[in-house]
């Protein structure tokens, strides 16, 4: 063999070694970019799942907000409206015509005398005429009331408030518990 063959053949097996290994590179290269892409994959799927979960648990705020807001909203004019129904209530009962209103100071000191049986009478300024003439409280004078009475015992020791704004206080914590009980 010749100089000239052996040449040959060492750049023959040299460019067959430095294919393989060229081969080799890009077999190698390729696997890591293979695996590169998986992990990007792999990273943009936990990326897309952790937006998706912080959009629904944002969503899930939001509404329960919303939710929370219009309950209060509803309870705020619910109240509004309890507010505007107790003053019509009052209202009315202050404004009720005179014969009513005599009515209903006859019913309320025959109520006091079961549990106070003398003593003095407070009265709103347009029951004074009538409770004058109440027996058997003494007359003692007018009160900042809508109406209604305020009875003191003879000694002092007893005092009972029949008066609109307090009979109306105890029935409408009745009405709020019986609402309660049908709606709560």
């Amino acid at each position: 063999m010749g100089l000239s063959e052996v040449i040959t053949d060492v750049r023959k097996d040299g460019d067959a070694r430095a294919a393989a290994i060229v081969a080799a590179a890009r077999k190698e290269a390729a696997a890591i970019l293979d695996g590169a892409r998986g992990q990007a994959k792999a990273f943009e799927a936990a990326r897309l799942a952790d937006a998706d979960r912080q959009a629904k648990q944002a969503t899930s705020q939001i509404a329960s907000r919303a939710e929370s807001d219009a309950r209060k909203a509803v309870l705020s004019g619910e109240a509004r409206l309890r507010g505007e129904l107790k003053s019509a209530i009052l209202k009315a009962l202050k404004d009720a015509p005179a014969k009513n209103r005599q009515a209903h100071l006859k019913a309320l000191l025959d109520r006091a005398q079961k549990v106070i049986p003398a003593g003095k009478v407070w009265g709103a300024s347009a029951d004074a005429a009538t409770l004058e003439k109440a027996k058997p409280y003494a007359y003692a004078g007018t009160t900042a009331i809508a109406g209604g009475i305020l009875v003191e015992s003879e000694s002092g020791d007893a005092r009972l408030d029949l008066s609109y704004e307090t009979l109306l206080e105890d029935a409408w914590r009745d009405i709020l518990r019986s609402e309660a009980a049908l709606f709560g």
